[in-house]
C-alpha cells in the first residue's frame, strides 16, 4: 500500500531534507509541495494526499489554519525555532 504524502513548509533545507530521508521508504510517494501555507489550501482538492507533512509557521496561512481543511487526511505537524533556521 502506498500512500501519497504533500509537504509544506517554507524552508527549501527542510524540504529537500525531508524528502531526502523519507524518499527511502517505499510505503510514501510524494505528490506535492507547497511553499507557504495559502498554496498548501488552494492545490487540496487537486491532489487529495492521504498524509500533509506540515510546518505550523509559514507565511500567508499558518498551518494551523491550513490543517483545518486537510480533513480527509493524517496531519503531521512541526514547528520550527526561527533561531534553528538562522
Amino acid at each position: 500500500m502506498s500512500f501519497g504524502v504533500r509537504l509544506a513548509d517554507d524552508h527549501l533545507i527542510v524540504r529537500e531534507g525531508l524528502v531526502t530521508v523519507l524518499s527511502e521508504e517505499p510505503d510514501f510517494e510524494f505528490i506535492g509541495f507547497a511553499e507557504d501555507g495559502e498554496q498548501a489550501c488552494e492545490e487540496y482538492a487537486k491532489m487529495l494526499p492521504d498524509v500533509l507533512l506540515l510546518d505550523l509557521r509559514m507565511p500567508k496561512r499558518d498551518g494551523r489554519r491550513v490543517e483545518t481543511i486537510y480533513r480527509q487526511s493524517w496531519v503531521v505537524s512541526w514547528r520550527t525555532s526561527r533561531s534553528a533556521l538562522n
